[in-house]
């Protein structure tokens, strides 16, 4: 018992400390508010939450040339830190690349040609790898390179089809295809386009039958690494793929 009541006691005096503060923070927050300092640095100068300086100055008017003020240095300092957070990704693109780099220079052919065949048919995002064909085996292809270098996972690939529906196959059906085909589960399928009129394809050739398929992957290590390794390889140099 004598433990817990002075348990109880001590939150007792922080609280009623705490109660004797807040009028003299208060105070001094609104004080350094009609100067013109923001939430923030008064938060920080008083020693309280931000969220508390708020409600407490909510009714303290600051002049136009004062919200003015504010305002450049809010902008300014969303500049500095997009500036900051734009600088950190960059390098971290660039850490990528060399290691892309560091492979080419093994001379493995195997990644050599799934890179160059991703600078050919893939997409040049900076943040995912997305490769669109016609053709199974180099989807396949592409796959299988996800898996063997990147180790990636079958939760985190997934593929798009758009496809015309005038060559006696069904939606299913041709889903199905590209599911088996790259040894995917169906919930790696996304939202596809499918086209029931005759179109510039002619079905009567059945040219594509299962239409087109999108494989993609939203990593920046992985595409980023292909660019390096592309450059490498080819002996050129590409900024704007960062």
């Amino acid at each position: 018992m004598p433990r817990a009541e002075t348990g109880l006691r001590g939150r007792t005096l922080l609280q009623a400390r705490r109660v004797r503060a807040k009028p003299a923070q208060r105070e001094e927050a609104c004080r350094l508010r009609a100067q013109g300092l923001s939430i923030y640095e008064i938060a920080r100068l008083v020693g309280c939450a931000s969220s508390s300086v708020c409600a407490w100055t909510s009714d303290v008017p600051l002049s136009d040339e004062q919200r003015a003020r504010l305002h450049r240095r809010d902008e300014a300092t969303s500049v500095r830190a997009g500036a900051a957070i734009h600088a950190v990704a960059l390098e971290r693109h660039r850490g990528y690349q060399r290691e892309g780099r560091l492979k080419a220079a093994e001379g493995d052919p195997w990644h050599m040609a799934a890179c160059l065949l991703y600078w050919a048919e893939g997409t040049k995002s900076a943040n995912e790898a997305q490769f669109t064909n016609t053709d199974v085996e180099m989807l396949k292809l592409f796959v299988t390179f996800l898996r063997s270098e990147f180790s990636v996972s079958e939760r985190t690939i997934t593929i798009r089809v758009n496809a015309y529906l005038t060559n006696g196959l069904s939606k299913d059906a041709i889903e199905a295809y590209w599911l088996e085909q790259l040894g995917l589960p169906p919930s790696a399928l996304r939202v596809g386009r499918w086209k029931t009129e005759v179109g510039w394809q002619n079905p009567k050739t059945n040219v594509w039958p299962y239409g087109v398929c999108s494989v993609r992957v939203c990593n920046t290590r992985i595409v980023q690494h292909i660019y390096g390794a592309i450059q490498a390889y080819m002996g050129f140099d590409r900024p704007d793929w960062l």
